[in-house]
């Protein structure tokens, strides 16, 4: 039996971070840790060492700054931006994360594409 994968989710806004672990949690994910800027982001995820880290944009503290902390020290964490603007798109990509995705994306899309992460792809 496999685990499930394992996601810290970080958003400054408490409703966004409550929908994303319904949608995460009913599609087979564990979501380990939860924070609400960027210091709590990289702190949960240097303790959690997840699968994969969701990073709301813009974040308190800086989301590029959380980004690239966790992509260098933790190689085996796939960071994903969910942001409402595509000016995020490239500056994440330098950061590190292998994916950046809209927050006006359905349920079904993101789910896939965190799937997808997971499997090594790419996440646009």
């Amino acid at each position: 039996m496999s685990r499930s994968p394992r996601v810290v989710i970080a958003d400054e806004h408490p409703t966004m971070r409550a929908s994303a672990r319904r949608l995460l949690e009913r599609d087979g994910f564990t979501v380990c840790g939860e924070a609400a800027d960027a210091d709590g982001a990289v702190e949960a995820a240097f303790r959690e060492r997840p699968d994969l880290c969701l990073i709301g944009m813009p974040i308190p503290g800086g989301g590029m700054w959380a980004t690239a902390r966790i992509a260098t020290a933790l190689p085996q964490t796939a960071v994903v931006i969910l942001t409402a603007s595509e000016s995020h798109l490239v500056d994440a990509t330098r950061a590190g994360a292998v994916g950046s995705l809209l927050k006006g994306m359905n349920e079904e899309q993101l789910a896939s594409a965190f799937r997808g992460v997971l499997a090594g792809e790419a996440a646009i």
